[in-house]
Formats: structure tokens, C-alpha cells, sequence
């Protein structure tokens, strides 16, 4: 009557002092007794035998897992972040780099048809007296036109992409002062 049940699923946890170890059976090969031997090889106590409950042994398990693998989940995010992050850092610094080129290269496109322009408008006795001269100027001037509205273009585009990224109050000061300038 006052007998334990077996659990359902027929395991125990065995509960002994450290550093001893069950006692060998005599009957099967592997298994051992409820009780454990002092040095003398006399019986220095049983073991306790507690049944064990998967569903909680399984969820302290499970548990400890998965802490350990939220760390370690953790710790190789961190690492990927970090990756990622000198990555675009590099992509960043790439960029700066095209850009600085490209406005190098428009810088440098305004001065050449300055210079192109000026050369152009200053007088001289050969375009005068040659015909085939003049046309030929001619012509690099309209090819010079068509050139520089294509810069003017391209810096109006940024300008308006500079003053579309600043708020809507600076554009009205911006406004204000164009004007009070242009009446000037």
C-alpha cells in the first residue's frame, strides 16, 4: 500500500555523496545495486530514488540550450553586424571617392569651356578676313552653347537636390534673399 509507483516512463534519478559509485551486480553485466561501499567494501549507504519527470527535466534542458544558443546567436550576429558594418564602411568611403571624381570632372569640364569661351570672344584680324575662319568659329560656338546648357543644367539639378534636402523654412529665407539681391 504504501509502495511508490513506478513513473510511467521507468525512470529514476539516482541521488548519492559525491566521488562514490554503486555497487556492482552480481546478476547482469552494466548494471548496479541501490547502495554504495565504503573503502573496506562494506555497505556505506543507499541511494536514493526519485522519480524523474521528463516534461520538467526535458524543459530545464531545453532551457539551458536554448540561453546558450540565444548567446551564441548573439555573439555570430555581432560578429555579421560588425562584418556588415566595415563593409558599407567601405562602400562609404568608395563613394566618396566617385563623387569627389565626378565633381573634379564637372569643375574641371566649367573651366575648359571658360577657358573655350574667352579664347573664342577675343578679336582677331585672321577671323576677319577669313570667311572658312568664321564659320569654324561659328560653329564651336554653337557646339560651345549646346555644352555649357548641358552644365548649367546638371548644376541647376543639384542646386534644386540641395535645396529639396533643406527644410521648407530655409527655402523661404533662401527666397527672401534672392529677391531683396535681385532688386538690388
Amino acid at each position: 500500500m504504501n509502495q511508490h509507483k513506478i513513473p510511467a516512463n521507468g525512470l529514476f534519478e539516482v541521488i548519492i555523496p559525491n566521488g562514490v559509485e554503486l555497487a556492482k551486480s552480481g546478476d547482469l553485466d552494466g548494471a548496479v545495486r541501490g547502495f554504495y561501499k565504503n573503502e573496506n567494501g562494506r555497505i556505506a549507504g543507499q541511494a536514493n530514488l526519485v522519480p524523474v519527470d521528463l516534461g520538467t527535466k526535458l524543459g530545464s534542458v531545453m532551457g539551458t540550450v536554448s540561453s546558450v544558443m540565444n548567446v551564441a546567436s548573439i555573439m555570430v550576429g555581432q560578429y555579421y553586424m560588425s562584418e556588415i558594418n566595415s563593409r558599407l564602411q567601405t562602400i562609404e568611403n568608395e563613394i566618396k571617392s566617385i563623387s569627389e571624381f565626378q565633381k573634379n570632372e564637372f569643375e574641371s569640364n566649367v573651366i575648359t569651356k571658360i577657358v573655350d569661351v574667352m579664347e573664342l570672344s577675343k578679336f582677331s584680324d585672321e577671323i576677319m578676313r577669313s570667311e572658312e575662319v568664321r564659320q569654324h568659329k561659328l560653329i564651336r560656338i554653337e557646339n560651345l552653347k549646346g555644352e555649357i546648357a548641358q552644365l548649367i543644367e546638371q548644376l541647376l539639378l543639384q542646386i534644386d537636390q540641395e535645396l529639396v534636402s533643406l527644410n521648407k523654412k530655409k527655402i523661404i529665407e533662401y527666397e527672401k534673399k534672392v529677391e531683396i539681391w535681385i532688386r538690388k
